[in-house]
């Protein structure tokens, strides 16, 4: 979930993680494919802070496109 001034990822079935990251902090967003991603056209968000990356795995390509360039602005 992106919200106004923060990003809410959450993952997991048995053991549920939640992470907020506050958008001051994203230093850079990546948008990375492999050759059987791309084959389906699916692509991994990776948001980069100055602690650690975060990863979005398995959006449509142009959705993960679309988040990339909102992070922008």
């Amino acid at each position: 979930m992106i919200r106004d001034q923060e990003i809410e990822l959450e993952h997991g079935v048995w053991i549920r993680k939640r992470t907020l990251i506050p958008l001051r902090c994203v230093q850079h967003v990546d948008v990375k494919q492999g050759p059987l991603a791309r084959k389906y056209k699916l692509a991994s968000l990776y948001i980069y802070t100055a602690a650690m990356a975060h990863e979005i795995p398995f959006l449509d390509e142009q959705a993960a496109e679309k988040l990339r360039y909102t992070f922008l602005l």
